[in-house]
């Protein structure tokens, strides 16, 4: 069986044989060359179809009071970009295309490999979540498409990375070490839509809108995911062309949007490129969906994939995740009639 690690290779092989222009594949861009070149156009139902996703996921010790601290997977995420550029090409930590043949996991993960539309830059093909657990802490780190390739590497950095986190500030709590109770990697999967005429979008991170306030228009993050998407199934080697993105947002729109336990979460997150700290405001949440039935139909793909991809702006530093559960006013209707 080809090593994992090799697959990008040879298909960066294939590409520079098809095509001679494609030099800088060789010199370290075939991340960006596989980006820029889909090999099929798939509507969003084929997206879910073939979207791959792998999960390491790592349980720490006592540690759940973290979770609360809503900057902690912004700390992670930094922490982990650190541990990967130590054994990264210089070339990829300073910004250019890594010459390594396969490129670093710095490269696959965390370097901008350039712009998808005029002002917009390819996302990372990645989310990180905080859960608590059982008084323990779960850090999942989600990897899609061609990432997956890089999977290995990236969960024998989460552990450093979580070692180099100050869980006694984060938690609260004094703990003598960090310990990491279990590590898996394993793949991530849709869950299906909640049967019924409306469900609610349980938002157990801060939801962020860009420009917005997503109190007032939560549908705006969805009506805004298309970008996101389309990279992310550049990452498959897919693109979303085909996709009526006028009509989805339509459907968004149409529907019946409705925040109930709401809280207003606000924090700060560092910015190195800024070299300052940044104010953020986010709502957690259940969010209610109800509406026409052919209007959620046609949203349905969008509501799956973000349970994956999370939704809303910041995403990287973990904002935007939600679980899908049944509509409780819809579930209490329907035993009523019963």
């Amino acid at each position: 069986m080809t090593d994992p690690a090799e697959r990008l290779s040879l298909r960066a092989t294939a590409l520079r044989a098809s095509d001679p222009q494609a030099a800088g594949l060789r010199d370290g861009g075939a991340i960006g060359r596989f980006l820029r070149r889909p090999a099929e156009a798939v509507d969003l139902d084929g997206f879910v179809a073939r979207r791959e996703a792998r999960r390491i996921r790592l349980r720490l010790d006592a540690l759940a009071p973290a979770a609360a601290d809503p900057a902690l997977a912004g700390r992670l995420r930094g922490a982990l970009g650190d541990v990967l550029a130590r054994t990264a090409s210089p070339e990829a930590v300073a910004g250019r295309p890594c010459p390594w043949d396969p490129p670093c996991a710095f490269e696959a993960l965390f370097r901008k490999q350039g712009r998808m539309t005029a002002g917009t830059d390819f996302p990372s093909p990645w989310v990180i979540a905080v859960t608590p657990r059982r008084g323990c802490l779960d850090v999942a780190l989600t990897v899609f498409g061609i990432a997956r390739e890089w999977a290995p590497a990236a969960a024998e950095a989460l552990v450093e990375a979580c070692r180099r986190i100050d869980w006694r500030a984060a938690a609260g709590v004094f703990v003598p070490a960090m310990r990491v109770l279990d590590r898996r990697v394993e793949d991530a999967w849709l869950p299906d839509l909640p049967a019924g005429t409306g469900l609610e979008l349980d938002f157990v991170s801060p939801l962020v809108i860009s420009g917005g306030d997503p109190r007032e228009a939560p549908a705006a993050a969805f009506t805004s995911l298309g970008l996101r998407l389309e990279g992310l199934a550049r990452w498959h080697g897919l693109t979303l062309e085909p996709v009526d993105w006028r009509a989805v947002a339509a459907a968004a729109q149409a529907l019946d949007w409705t925040w109930s336990e709401v809280d207003t979460i606000r924090w700060q997150r560092g910015s190195r490129r800024q070299d300052r700290w940044i104010g953020m405001t986010g709502v957690t949440g259940r969010l209610h969906v109800g509406g026409a039935p052919d209007a959620l139909a046609r949203l349905a793909p969008l509501l799956r994939l973000g349970t994956l991809t999370h939704v809303g702006a910041d995403v990287s530093f973990g904002c935007g995740r939600y679980r899908l559960v049944p509509d409780a006013d819809a579930a209490s209707a329907s035993l009523a009639r019963s």
